[in-house]
């Protein structure tokens, strides 16, 4: 079965911030609970939402925006700073996503178009943000899986 261009670029993505030297550990599509001893602070990548903007006779263009939650920990109710606590994450993605803003070529461009944070106590259990991260792509419009 061939892997997807979709798919390739959220590979190639985690991948990068891998290899960039993350400073905590990095899961996709995240299908068990964080456990604050061993995965918080963390970062999970998956994608979001995907639109196809226009189609040719041959090729699609299309938009994916893959979602980044970038997650830090319990907070200290009475500390006024708690939003610096994550933006040393939300920072770190950033910088690793510009150094290869095509994924190897697989995309036409990408850029951060949005970051919510949470740095209120959700049930008390973390704060963070979650980062939209918006990919312009290429498909040969016969076969969604080959690159345009």
């Amino acid at each position: 079965m061939l892997q997807s261009v979709r798919d390739q670029i959220v590979t190639s993505f985690c991948d990068a911030l891998k290899a960039a030297g993350s400073p905590c550990p990095i899961f996709r599509a995240l299908t068990q609970p964080l456990h604050r001893d061993d995965s918080i602070p963390g970062i999970v990548v998956m994608p979001g939402t995907e639109a196809i903007v226009t189609t040719t006779r041959r090729l699609q263009l299309r938009t994916l925006n893959l979602k980044v939650v970038c997650v830090f920990g319990s907070p200290d109710t009475d500390d006024e700073t708690i939003d610096q606590k994550v933006e040393p994450l939300t920072s770190w993605v950033e910088s690793a996503l510009l150094a290869d803003e095509t994924f190897g070529g697989l995309a036409l461009k990408s850029e951060v178009k949005s970051i919510t944070w949470h740095i209120e106590a959700i049930d008390e259990d973390y704060i963070g943000a979650d980062m939209v991260i918006e990919i312009q792509y290429q498909t040969a419009r016969n076969a969604p899986d080959v690159q345009g």
